[in-house]
C-alpha cells in the first residue's frame, strides 16, 4: 500500500507535465494524420 502511494505521488509530477504539454500542443497533435484515411490502414498490402 505504501509503495502504491509513493508511486502515485512520483507519477503526479510527470502526468502534470504531460498534461501541460498536451494542452499547449493540442492543435499540433490533432493535425497529425492517422488511420486508414491517412494511408496507414493497409501498410505492406
Amino acid at each position: 500500500m505504501i509503495g502504491y502511494l509513493l508511486a502515485a505521488q512520483k507519477m503526479a509530477g510527470s502526468l502534470e507535465s504531460l498534461r501541460g504539454w498536451l494542452v499547449h500542443n493540442n492543435a499540433t497533435v490533432m493535425s497529425v494524420p492517422r488511420g486508414p484515411a491517412a494511408g496507414f490502414g493497409r501498410m505492406g498490402a
